[in-house]
């Protein structure tokens, strides 16, 4: 199973995983909802593999205080896993076992009746695992904050993690103004606002922006993809990932600007990732970013 599948229902099914730990923020975001919802309290106690016998009955015979506890056992070996899974489904405590393995051999997991979680999100997963994040921390975001976290956050899941727990905690207005959201809103005031707005604005961002790469990104996202629009604007914004607000940015960056223009950017932006990065030393990538900022406002306005 899928970890974006893993839903408070079929966690109550079960007190045995076996969780493929593929990425150590999924695995332990996933323990923390099998803990919720079983009720585990927070002691949690670590079995070797290589004693895991001996140590299990250790632990089932002294009754851990009576209560339900969380067992996890870490192997190496995921040929293991057979033997684990018999044992442990011959054994009548009440107690949770999860079992982290790291390789993915061949072992017929259909035979095992147990419950195996798979938390390797494929490319084109992303999507669905957002989705149940965004269920797993209850909360509601409009279409373009999602698409601002899925920029800004990228292949990290553990940025990913933070962002939604943020949000669980403030309001939008509350965030830091280095936040993916307030990037969002740089993106915006460039096609919305007045010129004294957007540069007021753009000067309280940069002064808060502690690490420009994260907003750089997300810049990078959006006029790559006004680029391939200006190339051909048969294309679905939608297959960009642009909605709402970000398509009509996008539509209207893609009449003002020419392809030169754009490539242009690009390359300022390429330029501002080597900066951040180190390079280019005797150059301020803020700057850089500021100067990105106001040829696109001029050209949002005056083509």
């Amino acid at each position: 199973m899928k970890v974006f599948d893993l839903t408070s229902d079929v966690i109550k099914k079960h007190n045995i995983f076996f969780l493929y730990d593929h990425d150590a923020c999924i695995s332990d975001h996933c323990i923390h909802e099998i803990k919720v919802n079983l009720g585990i309290k927070d002691l949690s106690i670590d079995i070797n593999e290589i004693s895991f016998e001996d140590e299990l009955n250790q632990y089932l015979s002294q009754d851990l205080f009576g209560e339900r506890h969380l067992i996890k056992i870490n192997i190496k070996n995921a040929k293991n896993i057979p033997k684990i899974n018999a044992i442990l489904r011959e054994n009548s405590s009440e107690n949770v076992f999860i079992i982290k393995y790291s390789k993915k051999d061949k072992i017929d997991f259909e035979g095992l009746n147990s419950l195996f979680i798979d938390t390797e999100i494929k490319e084109f997963e992303k999507n669905k695992y957002l989705a149940y994040l965004i269920n797993s921390y209850s909360i509601d975001l409009t279409s373009d904050e999602i698409n601002s976290i899925e920029v800004a956050t990228a292949n990290n899941y553990l940025a990913l993690h933070n962002v939604l727990k943020l949000k669980t905690l403030y309001t939008k207005n509350n965030i830091d103004n280095q936040s993916s959201y307030e990037g969002f809103d740089i993106i915006a005031s460039i096609f919305k606002d007045k010129q004294e707005v957007f540069i007021n604005k753009v000067e309280k961002f940069l002064q808060s922006l502690n690490d420009p790469i994260q907003f750089n990104s997300l810049l990078f996202w959006f006029f790559k993809a006004v680029y391939r629009y200006k190339n051909d604007s048969s294309i679905n914004l939608k297959n960009l990932r642009l909605f709402g607000d970000l398509s009509k940015f996008c539509q209207a960056a893609s009449s003002k600007m020419s392809l030169k223009l754009l490539e242009n950017i690009i390359q300022k932006i390429h330029l501002v990732d080597k900066i951040s990065k180190g390079q280019y030393i005797d150059l301020d990538a803020k700057l850089e970013i500021k100067k990105i900022l106001q040829i696109c406002f001029l050209k949002a306005r005056n083509g």
